[in-house]
This record gives C-alpha cells, structure tokens and sequence, in this order.
C-alpha cells in the first residue's frame, strides 16, 4: 500500500462540555477576584447550585455568566446549605477561614459524613477556630 500525505491546515471550533469541577472552581475564583468574572459554559446541577448560592451568601453578585465581588468574602448573613455536594462544603470551609466573623455551614446527612476532619485539623493548626460536629 502506498500513500501520500500532502501538507494541510486543520481548523474549525470545539467547545468543550460543562464541567462540574471548573464550576465550582469559577464560582469561588470570582469570590475571591475584586471585580467581574465571566463565566462560560458552567455546568448547572445540584452541587453548582449549592456553590452558587454560597458565593452569593460570601458577599458576591453572582449569575450563571458573571461575578461580582470585592475580592474579599464578608460574614454571611444565613447558615449555607452546601446541599450534598463535598466541593462546596471543602470550598466553603477554605473562604469562611478567612472571612471577618461566624460561618455557619450544613448540609445533608450523607454530607455531614463524609470526611473534612483533615481540612479542618490543618485550618486549626493554622490557628483558625472551628466548632464542628459530626465530622471525621
């Protein structure tokens, strides 16, 4: 067999499918960022639901497609529901240790069992004061 393979150019455009993790890690990268962040293509379910109203309870303006914070997350004003999803809750334990006053997260059951002991051990150690219970 013979072939020949000539010189060619490949071009056209992908986008890529929602991601979960990137959701999260965009929600919470716009706390974090004083000013607009633009969103494209969040994945909306559940978990990113629980990450968006948390951002939102942390201080910031926040939609599907566009954030807007002061780059510094304030005391909520309400107990986040972190729902079912770990991401949130592990992401929202990391913001309230920095945050100016009382955080109080939940979630459901099957959350409250999975483990954060880790996570909060090194905040600790760190000299953060946690009350936890029911966490390993």
């Amino acid at each position: 067999m013979k072939a020949l393979v000539l010189p060619s150019e490949v071009c056209g455009r992908v986008t890529a499918p929602p991601s979960k993790s990137y959701t999260h890690r965009a929600l919470f990268i716009g706390l974090l960022t004083k000013g607009k962040t633009s969103i494209l293509n969040p994945l909306i379910c559940e978990d990113t639901i629980a990450s968006l109203l948390a951002v939102r309870e942390f201080g910031a303006k926040a939609s599907w497609n566009t954030i807007e914070s002061y780059g510094m997350p304030r005391e909520p004003r309400n107990i986040i529901d972190c729902k079912r999803s770990a991401t949130t809750m592990r992401f929202a334990i990391a913001i309230a240790s920095i945050t100016e006053g009382l955080t109080i997260l939940t979630g459901s059951e099957s959350l409250r069992r999975r483990p954060m002991g880790d996570l909060l051990r090194a905040l600790e150690k760190l000299g953060i004061k946690i009350l936890s219970r029911g966490y390993k």
